[in-house]
């Protein structure tokens, strides 16, 4: 198999990688491939089938047990993003570790410490992450640095914002946590093996 998540061993600080489309079955899309043993735990149990992952609909959501840091970096590949729905990351104490893909107003929101950016046209399906503070879409830097901190260390979850009532309503092929900032030629690499994933 190969390790689209650290590009065969190539890429370091990997905490955890699922992959949710071509996966045997809707057990095995929760386990980590990283070799970390970060096993999600369903709340309302998505969908999932293996030609495009995990099915949300607006209530489920995966706990990942992983406390994002400000130094993380979370990248995932979706597709068919509802309007204003929340696909992964936290919101504590009024500070933000998340991405809306799909918000409202047609506009992508990285949301990164006290601040929000706030990047045009929305992005209904493709690649989308944040290294630390700095937002990408489709394995490009999308905009500038975000201009703020996260200095918390709360749980993430995928399917919404932990802390958020927004459930993120579409699919979910695969998702990477990173316990580091990567550069953007890292990114770019995963974002391109992640979108392999729906031709295999």
């Amino acid at each position: 198999m190969f390790r689209w998540w650290d590009d065969d061993g190539a890429i370091e600080g990997c905490t955890a990688a699922w992959q949710a489309v071509q996966a045997t079955s809707f057990a095995a899309s929760l386990n980590d491939l990283s070799g970390n043993d970060k096993l999600l735990n369903p709340m309302g149990w998505p969908g999932w089938n293996g030609v495009t992952g995990w099915a949300f609909s607006g209530s489920e959501y995966l706990r990942t047990g992983i406390n994002l840091k400000g130094n993380f970096s979370l990248l995932v590949q979706f597709s068919d993003a509802g309007i204003g729905t929340s696909l992964i990351g936290v919101f504590h104490w009024g500070k933000y570790f998340g991405i809306r893909p799909n918000n409202y107003n047609g506009v992508a929101t990285y949301s990164y410490g006290f601040e929000f950016q706030i990047q045009p046209p929305q992005h209904e399906r493709g690649n989308i992450g944040l290294a630390g503070n700095q937002p990408y879409r489709d394995g490009l830097r999308d905009g500038a640095p975000i201009s703020s901190e996260w200095t918390g260390a709360s749980e993430c979850y995928i399917g919404t914002m932990n802390g958020s009532t927004a459930f993120f309503v579409g699919n979910i092929q695969a998702v990477a946590i990173y316990h580091r900032v990567l550069s953007p030629n890292e990114v770019s690499t995963i974002a391109s093996n992640m979108e392999a994933l729906q031709n295999l």
